[in-house]
């Protein structure tokens, strides 16, 4: 809860997290921000009505015209945030038959008017099972359409794996068995790109160049018939969007195009349920819950989401010797000295202290890919990484105090970027390995 209103209070304020130790001290603090003013405010997919309870606390009483929506699956919570007043609930209604069968035909067959006669009665059942819910609807077509051969047997196994009929009982396992469907028909190295996308928090724009060096560093891709590995590895995620396991995005500014993907929350529901089932990734909140978290499943991947500084700043000394990739958001100190990172791989930092002393990486020998991203007052890389003979790929999107001047002697890196006023040392065009240089 203490998250949640610290990211309210920063998106209305744009001051930044809200420093209040204790939660009523965050909603008077907000409460006082918010007195007098009009506003419109989306609290997106409530799953508690205690929490509700809790967040209207926050919204003065006044008579400005404002306005709160909120989203939710669950009606008890729709009726307790509307004030048990009935007509301020509006349901989503489901497709109706028509809308339902041109989304399957246009994914499946190209054309919301073309249904060969024998996968008529099929389809017909199929959208039966899916209720008319949109995500149920084009994941199941988006399954049928990427199989290499279309046949009969193939339509009826994807239809007796239906096993709820989500028009009938539209609930959450429902759903989640539907999106299970999909996820069990991708080939292996797409199981673990999609699974990585676990370390990213909810409706976080990932970035479509770190997730492929991410992946790579990870060892889930390789080059294959001459192609390189990145070159395959962005192959896969177009995969990954073609069924509809992600959504892509492209973004324009000033500094060119850039590709990001997002995933639906119900997809990222089933990404941290199977990751937590096959040990493959931890994400925790806290560097509190670290050291229980990680003695429980010992995962290789850690992802630190701290919204809250306080969770952080208290810590003593943490020791991840079996932590092979860490991404980190939020990290309030100034190096990564808190952190005993021995085998490290990918290393990824957002919105770190305003000052970041990352001269510590020069031991991390393993380490394969860097990605640093916010706007940091002073970033400082060591002097000298010749050490890191491993490192395939350094993204640094922030000022930078140095540039290590032989980083060009680096005989395994694949992909660089620094920021574009940062000047790339002599002897950069003698690399023979660098397949991508962006932003200078």
């Amino acid at each position: 809860m203490m998250s949640l209103l610290n990211s309210l209070f920063s998106k209305v304020s744009g001051q930044g997290a809200n420093h209040a130790n204790d939660l009523q001290g965050l909603i008077d603090n907000l409460r006082e921000y918010l007195q007098g003013k009009r506003y419109f405010l989306v609290v997106d997919d409530l799953w508690d009505a205690s929490a509700w309870e809790i967040i209207k606390c926050a919204f003065p009483e006044s008579h400005c015209g404002s306005r709160v929506l909120t989203t939710t699956r669950i009606e008890r919570v729709a009726v307790a945030s509307c004030n048990y007043q009935l007509k301020f609930v509006y349901r989503m209604k489901p497709l109706g038959d028509h809308h339902s069968r041109q989304l399957f035909l246009r994914r499946v067959f190209g054309s919301a008017d073309t249904c060969p006669e024998p996968f008529e009665g099929l389809q017909e059942k199929i959208l039966q099972k899916c209720g008319g819910l949109p995500l149920a609807i084009i994941t199941i077509a988006s399954l049928l359409a990427s199989q290499p051969t279309r046949s009969i047997e193939q339509w009826k196994f994807v239809l007796n794996s239906l096993r709820h009929n989500l028009g009938l009982d539209p609930t959450l396992e429902g759903m989640r068995q539907t999106l299970n469907l999909s996820y069990t028909h991708l080939p292996h190295p797409l199981k673990a790109c999609i699974l990585y996308i676990g370390m990213y928090p909810e409706d976080y724009e990932i970035q479509r160049d770190d997730l492929v060096v991410q992946c790579v560093a990870e060892g889930f891709i390789s080059g294959v018939d001459g192609r390189e590995a990145v070159e395959v590895a962005g192959s896969y995620l177009n995969e990954l969007v073609n069924r509809s396991m992600i959504i892509q995005h492209v973004k324009y500014g000033a500094r060119g195009d850039r590709i990001i993907y997002r995933v639906h929350d119900m997809v990222l529901d089933l990404i941290l349920s199977k990751s937590t089932e096959e040990n493959f990734l931890c994400a925790v909140e806290n560097l509190q819950a670290i050291s229980t978290r990680q003695r429980q499943y010992k995962a290789r991947r850690l992802s630190l989401q701290f919204q809250d500084r306080s969770l952080v700043e208290s810590a003593g000394r943490i020791s991840l010797p079996h932590v092979r990739s860490l991404i980190i958001f939020g990290w309030p100190h100034g190096s990564l000295e808190l952190l005993e990172l021995k085998f490290i791989r990918a290393l990824y930092i957002e919105r770190a202290t305003n000052e970041l002393d990352l001269t510590l990486i020069s031991k991390l020998f393993q380490l394969r890919c860097l990605c640093v991203r916010g706007n940091y007052k002073r970033l400082q890389l060591p002097e000298e990484i010749i050490g890191l003979q491993h490192l395939e790929a350094v993204i640094i999107l922030s000022d930078l105090s140095n540039v290590p001047r032989d980083i060009v002697s680096l005989p395994a890196l694949l992909y660089l970027q620094f920021p574009p006023a940062a000047s790339y040392p002599i002897g950069i065009g003698n690399m023979k390995c660098l397949h991508t240089l962006r932003s200078f």
